[in-house]
């Protein structure tokens, strides 16, 4: 395995654990249509769950560097906001391609993060914050 390669698969399952808190609260698209089910974890993942986390985590590469930082700086609100969005434009093509842990019943096309439900917002919110408590994520210029 390269190094490339190693270091999407573990963001890939950073991505996934970066979920978790909103699983648990109920902060999901998911949990707005009533769909929602308990957490699974990253070994129990169906392989298309798999493909579209790291899918997802190699557009998270190339649009942004993650430097450890050091532990007990709170982020921003605004970088909160904008790391929330931008994880949600990241996930759209496993969206699209239903490779996501839970498949809508019936599907539905990836929706704006500008349209999304609030709790949904508040779910991707959860995950920036995840990312910016441990990580100075920085935007990669024309990425």
């Amino acid at each position: 395995m390269n190094n490339h390669t190693m270091l999407s698969t573990l963001l890939a399952v950073l991505y996934h654990e970066s979920g978790r808190v909103s699983v648990q609260t109920g902060a999901t698209l998911v949990h707005s249509v009533g769909q929602a089910k308990p957490f699974t974890e990253w070994c129990d993942l169906r392989q298309e769950a798999r493909m579209g986390r790291e899918r997802t985590a190699q557009e998270l590469l190339r649009r942004f560097e993650f430097t450890p930082i050091p532990a007990g700086l709170e982020p921003t609100t605004p970088a909160i906001d904008n790391l929330a969005e931008a994880i949600h434009e990241c996930e759209r093509p496993a969206i699209e391609r239903g490779w996501t842990v839970i498949v809508l019943d019936p599907p539905r096309p990836w929706i704006p993060f500008s349209e999304l439900p609030e709790v949904a917002k508040t779910g991707r919110r959860n995950q920036a914050q995840f990312f910016l408590s441990r990580f100075d994520v920085i935007a990669i210029a024309g990425a």
